[in-house]
């Protein structure tokens, strides 16, 4: 492989060096005012570097006009050296100051010399052209004081003030032309938070009013209000922002709402002013609505924001039929929506009343919480700390601050001994060279030492200088560690896993022993006094030593544990010995937690149960084995509906047998068939025996459905690409998702079905495991079938290809020829292929035949005749450098590269003819065998103590490594060593991800947790997550999709990580997410593409956006995208000779390529 990248580049030596990457351009046309504006900023440009260009080349950086270069600024920075790390990553970004900059609107170009340190020749590189534009859409904002408001964009004029059923055809919005109108602004409409207007700036718009259909769909999309907010922003081709417009009421009535709208009694003009409120509550108030009667059930809802109150609920009893009800939203709640436009209605027994919108103005209270670099995971370790360095805070670049705002620091903490103490605040005026970059405040050791042993709190304020609002913080959190000294710390007999006390694990009367074990100079007569500091404290009775070999136990009550739970405990001893001498222990740190997992449903799919799927003697449900159930434990399953009928207790005394094992119960039929078109929730409740604590496990709800849904389809998402391109990580979404095409709402009732199954499996969401075969989709009045997976991509750092198979069974393949991206002429005469996959470097086609070709790089695409004309495969597979192919036999046979790769099959493997499935990793393959075990061969032996296992059911591969999943809900692996505080959980249920070196598991109660290098630590705001239903990968980085259609990523790749916030942050209806090398795209419900992250990796797709509608699925390369829309349109983008350039084959497949089949 390396020889062949080699011959690339070498081929291409007389061509200049590839243009620089304006990594701050993004997706956009170019650089915009808030990039430039602050001269303390930093630009950043990309080299990309060859195998040709040497450690030790000198690089200088040149900014012009464009078509100026001549007279081009050369820029200063430093290094200026390419050095080994820049080898290895193959690009050296250059930080540019934007003080040295001579910035000018317009069209500007940057490039870069390259010259060997002895004065050798000197290398022009290609130029970056883009647009700078400093000017912003609407101009300057008149009035700071209202946040995201520019008062100098006039509200939008609409032309009808009370929209009905009757003129709901015949609405449009009419807005003024604004200062700095420009050719590709982008206009958008807020239709009451509905955002789907959008009208693109044109020649003939320019310095006229521009005039905004409103569609039938919006308008029924918002809803009714009786007054919704109409307002728009405008953003330019390089992203500057306007604002927020003025707003225009408007009162909409369908006939859909049949109750008077609420209102805020605090709002003047819909508008609320955080700071006139002077920390008061906010009143919402209920009127007298048509109908009302004591005994109604009001609930108070809200949307638009991302921090809003619950959903709060009220039963009318007393006086309120005759005058109403107020609802109080706390003062506290209400801060943190600062800055946003809410929605609030209500309902009274599930009918809706009228919408209104509610500004909230003000600062928000929800600054992200300050940082402490030297402290890991919330502990704060000051022995680490040398006695010379000062402790540090530090804020984070994404507050936002400006010269001479004022950040104030607090401190608070407890000591050791449970005292709280306010220790400080601290102000710290904010300066030019601060801004833009991460603020670092430096607090003098001895100020905290005192709280060594207990905990801190910090928090921070900010005050600007020309507002008097000020904007609050989250706290930080930090549990500190005592000083150290000459004593060992305590344990506890009865904890498990290190860091963690689980009560379960209590004795028989529910308390637990501190051991006190052997310490320098233990002695007869020593005194031994021990301290339980967390949730709450405990003492216990001191002890003295009988002599200076035993052990010794303190006891902590059962109420002590239970008051404990939830919380961090810290416990230490002190000892006096005979000559009053007094010495302090170190401290066991730990986390008291139930930990007691959901119980699930068997006969459910996802959170839905299908009445057709549930057998007449009912419903099973499993509780598992974490639960730790011992002999004479008493269970309680509970099944609770909306009334007697539908709910039932099950009372369960566990044997020994069942001891420490899954414990399957059954509710009858009868209560399944009453909860019918119902949410119901599953739990169970854990007496120890002897009396001892009792337990409450947490609750799984689940919709009981008869039949199919209603509902037109429209499904979304790509079948899972096949292929194993690790060296730029696990890049398939694994799930589809079925949407009502009326609505845009989740199907939760949708049934699929793979071509030649039984059985039908309900869903919004359904996991891909099979996608060389057809699926069907179908609800009670729509069905849709999807093709077999058709799309392949492979990749390396550079050059990638696609292979797709066409409508008539026909193969094609772009890209680079020497991957793949070129087929020979008698391959392309095929007309019977089913199935293409993948490997990094080379592609196989399955053919109906059961015949197998295979093409690309030698020798991973070259096949032998013997496998070549072979007639019985049914199942292809492919690591990095290799294929595997499974026989209807149930022999498995493979090509490629060699042993080590996994292009040969070992002899007592190739024997065996009980193999049912085989998967690939980076370098080697994994087989299923039908007692349930599997198999490997490759770089990676199988170790004997996996080999004995039969519950594997499933498998995910990194860079060297395996990890398996059981279905205990244990993981094992081989290549690396999974962490013991994982290989103990026993609650993992899905595999979901890998990088190049970490994994990614999904648990019972819907949280992640992960493991490794390049993304193995889950951030502290991702973590607690429980809603994630599907997980990408970069090589180094990982994008997680949430069920409420956003998406959060953590990992090495910034440029992935940190677009997000420009990008994605306020999509709430993303449907798939799809990765190269270093960039995202995510498809919308509405059919539309969003991308970021590095543009030479496909991070922008401006020059395709146009064609990117009705999108269905995306692929990708290493380098580039592909989209299959729902008129069998192909648009690629991304690196161009990596398959971001289709133009040459899109005879071939432009309505030739369809993600559906005929309907049932």
């Amino acid at each position: 492989m390396k020889n062949k990248l080699r011959s690339f580049f070498e081929n291409r030596a007389d061509e200049a060096p590839l243009a620089p990457i304006m990594v701050d351009q993004k997706n956009f046309a170019g650089l915009n005012k808030a990039t430039l504006s602050d001269p303390t900023s930093n630009l950043t440009v990309r080299i990309i570097l060859t195998p040709a260009v040497k450690q030790g080349t000198v690089v200088a950086l040149f900014w012009s006009k464009a078509g100026d270069e001549d007279n081009a600024q050369d820029i200063t920075f430093t290094p200026n050296i390419i050095s080994a790390d820049d080898k290895k990553v193959a690009y050296k970004d250059i930080l540019v100051d934007t003080a040295q900059l001579d910035i000018v609107d317009g069209n500007t170009t940057v490039f870069y010399t390259l010259a060997t340190a002895l004065g050798g020749n000197v290398e022009k590189s290609l130029s970056a052209e883009f647009l700078v534009k400093t000017t912003v859409p609407g101009g300057f904002d008149t009035d700071p004081a209202t946040p995201n408001v520019n008062e100098s964009l006039f509200a939008p004029d609409v032309n009808q003030k009370n929209v009905d059923k009757d003129n709901i055809g015949n609405v449009f919005a009419t807005i003024k032309a604004y200062k700095n109108m420009t050719i590709g602004d982008k206009v958008t409409l807020s239709w009451a938070g509905v955002q789907d207007s959008i009208y693109e700036i044109k020649a003939s718009d320019l310095n006229n009013p521009i005039v905004i259909p409103v569609s039938e769909g919006v308008i029924k999309k918002a809803g009714d209000y009786s007054e919704a907010i109409i307002r728009y922003e405008i953003r330019d081709t390089v992203n500057n922002w306007s604002l927020w417009s003025l707003s225009t009421m408007v009162s909409i009535d369908l006939e859909e709402s049949i109750f008077t709208a609420p209102y805020a009694q605090e709002a003047v003009d819909s508008v609320i002013t955080i700071d006139k409120l002077n920390q008061k509550d906010v009143h919402i108030i209920i009127p007298v609505y048509t109908g009302i009667k004591l005994g109604d059930i009001v609930t108070l809802k809200w949307s638009g924001a991302q921090l809003l109150p619950a959903d709060m609920v009220h039963t009318l009893a007393g006086s309120e039929h005759k005058y109403g009800y107020v609802f109080i939203i706390p003062f506290s709640q209400i801060r943190n929506m600062g800055g946003e436009t809410v929605t609030i209605y209500y309902d009274v027994n599930g009918k809706k009343s009228q919408k209104i919108n509610l500004t909230i103005n003000g600062n928000s209270a929800t600054l992200g919480a300050p940082t402490a670099p030297q402290a890991k995971s919330g502990i704060l370790d000051l022995n680490n700390v040398p006695a010379t360095d000062n402790f540090l805070v530090q804020l984070d670049r994404n507050v936002n601050l400006v010269a001479e705002d004022l950040v104030t620091l607090y401190v608070s903490g407890t000591t050791s001994e449970g005292e709280y103490f306010d220790l400080f605040n601290l102000p710290h005026p904010v300066t030019a060279p601060e801004v833009g970059k991460i603020l670092t405040i430096a607090i003098a050791q001895d100020k905290i030492t005192m709280m060594a042993g207990g905990s801190l709190v910090i928090t921070y304020t900010v005050t600007g200088k020309t507002s008097e609002d000020i904007s609050l913080s989250y706290p930080l959190e930090l549990m500190l560690l005592p000083l150290n000294n000459n004593l060992p710390a305590p344990t506890i007999t009865e904890m498990v896993n290190p860091g963690i006390l689980n009560p379960m694990d209590a004795d028989a009367n529910g308390a637990v022993h501190v051991r006190i074990g052997s310490y320098p100079n233990k002695a007869r007569k020593d005194g031994i006094q021990c301290y339980w500091r967390g949730e709450v404290n405990y003492d216990p009775e001191d002890i003295i030593t009988k002599n200076g070999v035993d052990d010794n136990f303190f006891i902590i009550p059962k109420d002590i544990v239970q008051q404990s739970i939830g919380g961090w405990i810290e416990v230490h001893y002190v000892v006096d010995d005979i000559l009053g001498d007094e010495y302090v222990s170190n401290s066991l740190l730990f986390q008291v937690t139930e930990e007691l997992p959901a119980p699930t449903v068997d006969q459910a799919v996802g959170n839905t149960i299908t009445l057709g799927q549930v057998p007449a003697s009912g419903a099973t449900v499993t509780i598992p084995a974490g639960a730790k159930l011992k002999e004479s434990d008493v269970v309680t399953l509970r099944w609770t509906g909306t009334g007697p009928t539908d709910s039932t207790e099950d009372i369960h005394q566990v044997t020994n047998i069942e001891s420490g094992q899954p414990l399957t119960l059954t509710i009858k039929y009868d209560y399944i068939a009453a909860s019918k078109g119902e949410l119901i929730t599953v739990d169970y409740i854990i007496r120890r025996a002897n009396g001892g604590m009792q337990f409450f496990s947490p609750k799984n709800s689940y919709n009981v459905v008869s039949v199919p849904v209603s509902g037109k389809l429209k499904v979304m998402g790509a079948r899972t690409s096949p292929g194993a391109s690790y060296s730029f990580g696990n890049v398939n979404s694994k799930y589809i998702t079925a949407l009502s095409s009326d609505t845009n709402k989740y199907l939760d009732g949708a049934e699929w079905q793979y071509a030649g199954d039984s059985n039908w499996k309900p869903g919004a969401r359904f996991r891909d495991v099979s996608p060389e075969r057809v699926l069907r989709v179908r609800t009670a009045n729509d069905s849709v079938t999807l093709s077999a997976c058709n799309v392949a991509g492979n990749g390396v750092t550079v050059d990638p290809a696609f292979a797709v198979r066409r409508n008539n069974g026909h193969i094609i393949a772009w890209g680079s020829a020497a991957l793949g991206g070129t087929i020979s002429s008698t391959f392309l005469t095929l007309d019977d292929v089913v199935f293409v996959a993948a490997a990094e470097t080379a592609f196989a086609a399955l053919r109906s035949t059961g015949n197998v070709v295979s093409w690309g790089q030698a020798p991973y695409g070259a096949i032998s005749d013997s496998i070549a004309n072979l007639g019985d495969i049914t199942q292809i597979a492919a690591s990095g450098f290799a294929f595997a192919a499974l026989r209807k036999n149930g022999s498995v046979v493979a090509w490629g590269g060699d042993a080590t790769l996994g292009g040969v099959v070992p002899g007592g493997i190739a024997s065996l003819t009980n193999i049912t499935k085989v998967v690939g990793g980076e370098r080697g393959f994994v087989a299923f065998l039908k007692t349930g075990g599997i198999v490997s061969w490759g770089a990676l032996a199988l170790p004997a103590e996996i080999q004995q296992f039969t519950d594997i059911i499933d498998v995910q591969s990194a860079l060297g490594s395996f990890v398996a999943l059981r279905k205990n809900n244990t993981v094992v692996g081989w290549g690396n060593v999974i962490p013991q505080i994982i290989a103990a959980r026993t609650d993992i249920v899905e595999l979901m991800a890998s990088t190049n070196n970490s994994y990614v598991a999904k648990c019972s109660n819907g949280a992640l947790v992960a493991w490794g290098g390049y993304g193995g630590v889950i951030p502290a705001d991702i973590v607690g997550f429980t809603d994630i239903v599907d997980v990408v990968s970069t090589a180094n980085t990982y994008i997680a999709l949430r069920n409420n259609g956003t998406v959060v990523a953590w990992g090495n790749d910034t440029t992935v990580v940190n677009g997000i916030a420009a990008q994605a942050a306020m999509l709430d209806d993303i449907v798939q997410v799809c990765a190269t090398g270093s960039a995202v795209a995510v498809l919308r419900k509405n059919g539309m593409v969003v991308t970021w992250g590095n543009s030479a990796y496909g991070g922008n797709s401006m020059s395709v956006q146009s064609l990117l509608t009705d999108v269905c699925a995306l692929y990708s390369t290493s380098t580039a995208f592909l989209a299959l829309t729902k008129d069998n349109r192909v648009v690629t983008w991304g690196d161009p000779t990596g398959g971001g350039d289709s133009s040459t084959v899109q005879p071939y497949i432009a309505e030739q390529l369809s993600y559906e089949m005929t309907p049932l």
